[in-house]
């Protein structure tokens, strides 16, 4: 009886070590998407104050309806690959959550462990690609706001 009670406990102490593994890993994947999400929103500021530098000093009217119709589009672009980042960072949330519930005491269901692919792909719906997420995120506010005025400007660039 004593070995099956120390078994268990020496089961039960790897389980809580690769599950600190996963939630370690989990969360340097949100970090990783967030800062992705900024660099690409750097991307964007540097790319736009270059192209709209060069629209103020363009006296061609077709070329500036061109470069301003190029960047908007560009910009929806990127937009979306921002959405998209962020909706592969909001997907590792709920493994987070779990782990850390279960580490609280909250949840008392274990969590499996070395299954944040699985987990990942679950929450998408058996899909690698959720697009109903990724479009979800493009509509919050600060993932859209700072594209949303660069593309006003340039649609108004566009059409004068």
């Amino acid at each position: 009886m004593n070995d099956v009670s120390e078994s268990e406990t020496k089961h039960m102490a790897e389980t809580r070590k690769a599950l600190l593994e996963d939630y370690k890993i989990a969360l340097a994947r949100w970090d990783d998407a967030a800062k992705t999400a900024l660099t690409i929103k750097g991307w964007l500021v540097a790319g736009s104050a270059a192209t709209l530098l060069t629209l103020a000093q363009s006296s061609l009217n077709e070329q500036r309806q061109w470069l301003s119709i190029a960047l908007a589009a560009i910009t929806v672009i990127v937009w979306f690959l921002e959405a998209l980042w962020k909706s592969w960072q909001h997907a590792q949330f709920p493994t987070i959550w779990k782990i850390e519930a279960y580490f609280s005491g909250s949840y008392m269901e274990t969590p499996q462990i070395h299954q944040l692919y699985s987990r990942w792909i679950g929450e998408n719906g058996g899909e690698q690609f959720n697009w109903k997420r990724c479009f979800k995120e493009m509509k919050e506010p600060f993932v859209y706001i700072p594209y949303a005025p660069i593309i006003v400007i340039l649609c108004i660039n566009a059409c004068l």
